[in-house]
């Protein structure tokens, strides 16, 4: 199959779906997990999913799953299943027995971050705020700005770049342009 056909999720039908009941057994720095099934079967479950039910190790899913493993196109991969859906079962209660506070959403926590001074800020700067990872705060900033609730400024070296050389976030759009106009050009 050429590059050009090739297809990232492939078209599966309800019946292709298995229901798994695993644990989670690691999440990644990027927020994507890792559970194990009582077969030893491994099954991913996205970041989006295990933010979604708000996921941590140890908590017991029921994951309604598609096979992960097409072999005639990328070779195999490490985990078995692939969840499309998945719900908590079974929370690990903590040994101290006290249930840990929930944070707020990190797209809000990010938001709050950006709203309460005039001026700009790159992912690194609010993932170190907040202690997150940058890569996960990067992702829920741009779903931010793509949703209009906050400002970017995008800044490249070159004309022609495929990556942008910094990109700043803030609050409006006024408060980039005054601190762009701010700056003197000697």
């Amino acid at each position: 199959m050429n590059e050009t056909t090739r297809v990232s999720t492939p078209f599966f039908k309800p019946s292709d779906i298995v229901v798994k009941t695993c644990t989670i057994m690691n999440i990644t720095r990027g927020g994507s997990a890792f559970a194990v099934c009582e077969s030893d079967e491994q099954v991913f479950i996205s970041s989006k999913i295990v933010e979604v039910i708000g996921a941590d190790v140890g908590d017991m899913l029921n994951a309604y799953c598609i096979d992960n493993h097409r072999p005639e196109i990328d070779g195999e991969y490490s985990a078995r299943w692939r969840a499309i859906r998945a719900s908590i079962s079974e929370r690990l209660i903590p040994l101290q027995g006290v249930v840990p506070a929930a944070k707020p959403d990190l797209t809000q926590r990010c938001r709050d971050i950006i709203m309460k001074e005039d001026r700009a800020w790159t992912s690194r700067q609010i993932a170190e705020a907040l202690g997150e990872d940058t890569q996960r705060v990067s992702t829920h900033l741009r779903g931010e700005h793509n949703a209009g609730r906050v400002a970017s400024a995008s800044i490249c070296a070159e004309g022609g770049q495929d990556r942008v050389s910094a990109l700043y976030f803030a609050k409006s759009v006024e408060v980039l342009v005054e601190l762009i106009d701010g700056v003197v050009i000697e």
